[in-house]
């Protein structure tokens, strides 16, 4: 892929992506009721109706065949893989596939938070076998650190804490499917810049895929991503941002974007698990259960309109996104350091106001459930949450 047609090839594989997944979105619903891959209303649940969960398949099988093809021809030398291995190459797309299964036999049979996290962490094996690892990174007030053999369990915790930052977002029509087209976004714009076609190619695909999709999910949605969908999503582009494989971080040295950069496009799903562990912390429960009180939730009930919450949650995930590309690829300017701080004093007091107000609404409720779980009723067994897991 010469840099003058690069522009053109990318374009061809988000039309690519797009139309695929328009055309097969119809069909996996009808596909999704034959094998009841239903999520049905209740529980933990927000919707009204019960909704085909195959929605992740409809953006996977285009990444599919994009890397297919991409593979192929790198290894006819037709494409080039830049500085990513075969090896390399094929376990992320291995590692991939392996977490869009897992997340879809969750989606039928409800594995268990244990079952999936195994499962997970599996997907990561596949990574690291395949070459994957984090190298070093520049860290404020240290410097240049190479992180040796730690580069491996901190490739694993960044990409698992992203992988379910995404699946647990993935609570109202068409915020997950939104932050990873953002995400993707950004990964291919970054990957095009430094010359990384691979990741500028999936990238690409994907957020193609992901803008045909949300034709389907934006609220009201026909169809949701299940967990397939938001695991693989996650899982992909997590890999995409934070492995040393990958050119597309491409951050500058002596500076915290090593650190940061990666991050940002997934600002508000990583928002939402710190939320999760500290709320379900303070109330007694375990970090792993389910339940209604996500910064999503929270907004629904306050603002009452799916639409107006999503594409507030969206405005937040394009100035993450934006700081995220003035970061890693803007030239050093009284302009981008201007912006840089601009937005990120917007997002810093927006999201003081919005947890200070989350905290205080939901602080004495999550009290007393730390109370009821120390001193549970008769007969109720203490810290059980009951009802089929769904993040809905």
């Amino acid at each position: 892929m010469t840099p003058s047609l690069a522009p053109i090839i990318l374009a061809v594989v988000a039309l690519f992506g797009l139309v695929t997944t328009l055309g097969l979105v119809p069909i996996l619903i009808r596909k999704a009721h034959d094998y009841q891959l239903i999520c049905t209303p209740g529980g933990h649940s927000n919707h009204q109706h019960p909704t085909p969960l195959l929605g992740g398949l409809a953006v996977y099988i285009p990444f599919a065949v994009t890397f297919a093809v991409f593979y192929l021809l790198a290894q006819a030398e037709v494409m080039s893989l830049a500085g990513i291995t075969g090896r390399q190459a094929v376990s992320l797309f291995l590692a991939t596939s392996w977490i869009m299964v897992l997340g879809t036999i969750d989606d039928k049979v409800s594995l268990g938070w244990k079952k999936k996290v195994l499962g997970e962490v599996l997907g990561v094996v596949i990574l690291v076998l395949g070459g994957h690892t984090i190298h070093n990174a520049t860290i404020p007030l240290i410097g240049h650190v190479e992180f040796g053999w730690l580069g491996i369990p901190l490739l694993g915790l960044a990409v698992l804490a992203i992988t379910n930052a995404i699946n647990l977002i993935d609570g109202v029509d068409g915020l997950a499917g939104g932050v990873c087209f953002f995400a993707a976004v950004v990964s291919a714009v970054i990957g095009f810049c430094k010359a990384d076609y691979l990741t500028a190619t999936l990238g690409m695909v994907v957020a193609g895929s992901l803008l045909g999709f949300l034709r389907y999910n934006f609220p009201p949605a026909s169809i949701f991503l299940g967990d397939g969908g938001s695991l693989m999503l996650g899982f992909l582009l997590g890999t995409l941002a934070t492995s040393s494989a990958a050119l597309s971080p491409g951050q500058r040295s002596g500076t915290f974007v090593m650190v940061l950069a990666p991050f940002l496009p997934f600002g508000i799903a990583l928002l939402d698990v710190g939320l999760a562990i500290l709320r379900r912390s303070i109330s007694g429960r375990n970090i792993f259960s389910p339940d209604k009180e996500h910064l999503h939730h929270f907004l629904m009930e306050k603002i009452g309109r799916p639409r107006a919450v999503v594409l507030m949650l969206y405005g937040f995930s394009l100035l993450l996104s934006a700081m995220t590309l003035t970061l890693v690829l803007a030239p050093a300017s009284p302009f981008f350091t201007g912006f840089m701080v601009t937005a990120g004093l917007v997002i810093l007091v927006v999201l003081t106001i919005l947890v200070r107000r989350y905290t205080l609404d939901r602080l004495p409720a999550m009290l007393r459930a730390r109370q009821n779980n120390h001193h549970p009723g008769p007969g109720a067994p203490p810290g059980q949450p009951g009802g089929r897991h769904s993040k809905r």
